[in-house]
């Protein structure tokens, strides 16, 4: 039987001799095939690397962040009014169903809803274990107290006419249903407002409730919780801190903790962003977004909300605003584009309908006639010689 050989490989003292027996240009093109093998390995391990891995978050850190303005209302019942009470009620307090980041409708509390043969029945059953940040159980108590605060005009909520004929019944713990006079598809779009801690406010009226301290200091059942805040001798707000909710029904968040600072004018907040005094600001002017879209050190993020901007016409206080035709005519007087350009830039889009396009199966609809409705003057002109008011043409 034969043995295979092996070649030995060569010892060190070898490997110095072959310095000795190569030329200049021999030991050049060695050197550099050796060069170009290492470096071609490097750049294979690190694209093995690069594509062998995957960039996850981890939890830990606190971001700071700035704003404009002073809070007043963090309140889900009464912050619509003021963005940076909308940002805060949506970080500290949690609602029925809510948007995820491509601004679709997706459950929050909830955990399935059924609707019943005529549309006019929902059915909701929330999730099990759910605690308020003081440890309280939440229940569908908490739901049903919100529901008709929001109703109680003496509360004074921007919602009341969302719900003003909404039956509440209250099943069990964890399942409460809603009747509605006429079949509104929609009706699940309106239940992302945030839900209030009934044991809270149960024993508060309504002349208690807008001056409470709970409006600046609340206790919700959100993502983060509020921990404090900072005034100056006036009363301003200056800072505030909010903490992750250990407890949080969807998971942990992965920041330990939000500073949020708060600035009276927007070059203020943008000189402590150039000074590194916070990591990051919202709600910043379109005008002003265009400035920073061009530093390398600034990511800009343009996020969709489901929100529009209209006029709401008085027809029992003026007679020509009662005659739909007019109406029609204002509307093709108004150069939707022109404005979103002039004040949102890209930030925003042209609409036509309060049923905003991503409302599920109403896209179809809000699309339906639009050109009837685009800027048109000269058709608006045409359609107002026709309008008489008092027995007179409203145009000669």
């Amino acid at each position: 039987m034969q043995k295979q050989s092996q070649l030995p490989l060569p010892t060190p003292t070898k490997i110095k001799l072959i310095s000795k027996i190569l030329s200049r240009k021999e030991k050049f093109i060695l050197y550099l095939a050796l060069i170009v093998l290492i470096v071609s390995l490097t750049f294979w391990a690190i694209n093995f690397f690069l594509s062998s891995t995957e960039k996850v978050p981890t939890f830990g850190g606190e971001i700071t962040e700035g704003m404009v303005g002073q809070p007043m209302y963090i309140n889900p019942i009464l912050s619509q009014s003021n963005e940076i009470d909308s940002s805060l009620s949506r970080l500290i307090f949690s609602s029925l169903m809510t948007y995820d980041s491509q601004g679709n409708l997706i459950n929050d509390l909830t955990e399935n809803y059924e609707i019943s043969s005529d549309n006019k029945r929902y059915t909701f059953k929330i999730k099990p274990g759910i605690k308020w940040h003081d440890k309280t159980d939440l229940t569908t108590k908490d739901i049903a107290f919100t529901l008709k605060l929001i109703q109680d005009q003496s509360f004074k909520s921007p919602l009341r006419g969302n719900f003003q004929d909404v039956k509440i019944e209250i099943i069990d713990d964890q399942t409460i249903a809603f009747t509605l006079e006429e079949p509104y598809t929609p009706f699940p779009n309106k239940l992302t407002f945030g839900i209030l801690p009934a044991h809270i406010f149960e024993e508060m009226g309504a002349d208690k409730f807008l001056i409470s301290d709970f409006n600046l200091k609340p206790i919700g059942s959100g993502p983060f919780e509020f921990v404090s805040l900072k005034q100056d001798e006036n009363g301003n707000i200056l800072s505030m801190q909010l903490e992750a909710n250990p407890d949080y029904f969807s998971g942990r968040p992965f920041l330990d903790k939000i500073n949020i600072n708060f600035y009276p004018e927007e070059n203020e907040m943008i000189e402590a962003y150039n000074k590194k005094e916070i990591n990051s600001f919202g709600l910043l002017s379109y005008q002003k977004i265009e400035e920073f879209k061009n530093r390398n050190d600034t990511l800009v993020i343009v996020s969709n909300t489901p929100r529009y901007f209209a006029i709401f016409f008085n027809e029992t206080k003026s007679f020509p605003l009662a005659d739909k035709n007019v109406r029609k005519a204002l509307s093709l007087l108004t150069n939707r584009n022109e404005i979103v350009k002039e004040v949102f830039g890209d930030g925003a889009s042209s609409v036509y309908s309060p049923i905003l396009p991503h409302f599920e199966n109403f896209q179809s609809i809000t699309q339906e006639n639009i050109q009837d409705y685009q800027y048109n003057p000269e058709k608006a002109e045409n359609i107002l010689k026709s309008v008489t008011y008092n027995n007179e043409k409203l145009l000669p």
